[in-house]
Formats: C-alpha cells, structure tokens, sequence
C-alpha cells in the first residue's frame, strides 16, 4: 500500500549518477537539493573514507600518500557503487577523477557528470571556505598558497582534461545549486 510519507524514488536511471567538479563548485549542496527532489540516497565519498579509515581526510594525508588515500577512496567507491543499478548520487574529491582505476569505474557504472563553474566564481568560493571556522573540506591545493588565482586556473585546466571524459557536462555558472539539481532531476526524471 502507498505510504503518503515514505520516500519515493523519482528518478529513472539505469546507474547512480556522480557529480564531479573543482573545489567550491557547491557540489555537496546540489547533491542534497537533487536528493530532496528525487528522494535518491546521497553517498559523499569523503565522508565515507573518513568513516572507513577511522579520521579526517586531511589527518589521513599527514600519515599516509596521496596513493594510498585514492586506494581507500577506490575500495570504499567500489561498495557504495555496486554492480546492479539502483538510483544513488555520489560526489567525490576532484583530484580522485584524475586516479585512473576510480575514472574507470565511475565511467562504467554511473553516469559522471561535471560541473563546470568558472576560476573567479571557484576563487571566490574557495577563499569564502577558507575564511569559514567551520569548514570542514579537505580543500587541498598542493604546492602553493591557495589565494594563487593562477595556481587555481592551472589546476583547473588539469582537471577539465580528465573531467572531458564525462558523460555530460553542465555550465552551473551564476546559478543556484537549486536551480542545477533541477535541472538534472528534469534530465533524469521519469
């Protein structure tokens, strides 16, 4: 019998959907707001490395490699996204698209969407993160001051060779990550 209040799935997809982008793109807040329309489970994989290995990313990374960590992130991908579809949203760290074995997988089992924002919005977002107490992001941008503009284009010309991968790239300058979610429940919606 329909329960009025239980959550319904209204998204028909044949695999989860990820959603990839550079640091301050609101990724987080789109997943949630295509969750609350679609009433699809969100999985962040940063979250879910954090419970796996028992400590925040950024204190995983003072003890141990980058490698390493993409390993654990891969590990714990490979469970939140199994072999038979269901509907789920997952997002991910940037540099963990550019690890070959989690690229694969997340081409082969979902549909990975980036989203693309430009370096001044991403600027602005990340400097807006950085002056926050509360952030709680592993916001890494290696081998320089994270206030570098330049540094932060430069990444993101890295990152967009990996992320022309995708299977669908979505412009979210100037628009509210309400307004992204729905735009892709309409895409994927029934």
């Amino acid at each position: 019998m329909f329960d009025y209040y239980s959550r319904q799935n209204l998204l028909s997809i044949d695999k989860p959907i990820c959603l990839l982008g550079f640091f301050g793109s609101r990724i987080p807040e789109i997943a949630i707001a295509l969750s609350q329309f679609s009433g699809t489970s969100v999985v962040d994989l940063e979250r879910q490395v954090e419970h796996h290995v028992g400590m925040r990313i950024q204190h995983f990374r003072k003890k141990h490699s980058e490698n390493e960590l993409l390993k654990k992130e891969y590990t714990c991908l490979e469970k939140a996204i199994p072999r038979s579809s269901r509907p789920l949203i997952v997002f991910t760290r940037p540099q963990s698209f550019l690890y070959e074995p989690i690229q694969k997988l997340l081409l082969k089992r979902s549909h990975c969407i980036y989203l693309k924002q430009g370096v001044f919005v991403v600027f602005s977002q990340i400097l807006n993160l950085l002056e926050r107490e509360e952030q709680h992001r592993d916001i890494e941008i290696p081998t320089s001051d994270p206030k570098s503009i330049h540094h932060i284009s430069q990444l993101m010309k890295e990152y967009e060779k990996s992320f022309s991968k995708v299977h669908r790239t979505i412009d979210i300058e100037q628009k509210h990550p309400f307004e992204v979610a729905q735009e892709l429940f309409s895409e994927f919606s029934k």
